[in-house]
């Protein structure tokens, strides 16, 4: 195998799930409910990140 090959398998091994029909079904049904609030993540993206802050 070549450099070049083993690098593709890298990232496909990142990007690439392998999962039964049940589970991709579950997957789509959690991306089809509407969105709720997280006060963790609002409260997060309120913050100053590390390499902007001086």
């Amino acid at each position: 195998m070549t450099a070049c090959q083993h690098a593709e398998q890298a990232l496909l091994d990142q990007r690439l799930l392998m999962m039964s029909g049940s589970q991709y079904q579950a997957i789509l049904d959690m991306l089809d409910r509407p969105e709720q609030d997280n006060p963790g993540l609002a409260d997060l993206f309120s913050r100053v990140p590390v390499w902007d802050a001086q």
